[in-house]
C-alpha cells in the first residue's frame, strides 16, 4: 500500500508552524488555568513560565499540537502575562523550554487538557 505524504509549502507551512490566532473575546476561556494544572504552576519558579505554560496549554487545547515559544502572538503574551501579574515584556520566549522528555509533557498534556471546557466547569482565571 502506498503512503502519501503532503509536504506543506509557503504560506501553508508557515500557518502550519504558528498557533493559532485568538480572538481577544476568547482569550479568557483558552488561557485559563484548570484546576489540575495548580500543581504544575506550583512548582515553578519563575513567573514568566506560568505565561509560557498558560499559552503552551492554550494553543494545546485548540489545534492539539505545540508550538514554538519564539512563535507565540504578542496579544497572546499580554494577555496571559497581566493575568499572572507581569508585563508582556517580562516573558522571554527565548528562554522559554517546555519539558521535552516524553513522560513529563504526556502528563500535564493528558491530564485533562484535551477536554474541551465546559459551560459550569472547575477552569478559573490564572494568577
Amino acid at each position: 500500500m502506498a503512503t502519501h505524504l503532503r509536504i506543506h509549502l509557503g504560506k501553508e507551512r508557515e500557518l502550519y508552524e504558528h498557533p493559532p490566532l485568538v480572538p481577544a473575546a476568547e482569550q479568557a476561556r483558552v488561557f485559563t488555568a484548570p484546576d489540575w494544572a495548580d500543581a504544575h504552576l506550583l512548582r515553578m519558579l519563575a513567573p514568566a513560565n506560568h505565561v509560557g505554560f498558560l499559552l503552551q496549554l492554550g494553543y494545546f487545547q485548540i489545534s492539539q499540537r505545540f508550538y514554538v515559544a519564539t512563535r507565540y502572538h504578542a496579544a497572546d503574551i499580554a494577555y496571559v502575562a497581566q493575568q499572572v501579574g507581569l508585563g508582556a515584556d517580562d516573558f522571554a520566549a527565548a528562554r522559554f523550554i517546555m519539558p521535552t522528555s516524553s513522560s513529563s509533557v504526556s502528563n500535564w498534556a493528558s491530564a485533562g487538557s484535551r477536554r474541551p471546557p465546559q459551560t459550569g466547569s472547575t477552569r478559573r482565571p490564572c494568577a
